[in-house]
């Protein structure tokens, strides 16, 4: 039997080989299995950075926790609501 992991998909185009997208993942709270993801196109760099109180040279390449405080901002990234209570989600990088 396989899992269905939802996931939302936005095209990205990158002219640079080593660029990285970053990853909105929610996990089942009860073991680690992956439930679905989106890419977060329209946060750039910066904003991530205020977003999860990181110095400017933060590249924002490790797994970062979402709590109540991103919740607001994360969740005009996707069409599923956002419940802490049900998923642990972390913006994570992915290397394209």
């Amino acid at each position: 039997m396989t899992d269905q992991i939802k996931v939302q998909a936005r095209s990205t185009s990158s002219q640079d080989a080593h660029s990285v997208i970053r990853v909105l993942r929610w996990y089942e709270k009860s073991g680690d299995r992956l439930v679905g993801e989106t890419v977060l196109n329209s946060l750039d760099l910066p904003e991530l950075q205020r977003l999860f109180q990181e110095a400017t040279d933060n590249l924002i390449v490790d797994s970062y926790p979402v709590s109540i405080a991103q919740v607001d901002r994360l969740q005009h990234e996707i069409a599923e609501r956002i419940d802490l209570s049900a998923y642990d989600y972390y913006v994570e990088c992915d290397a394209v």
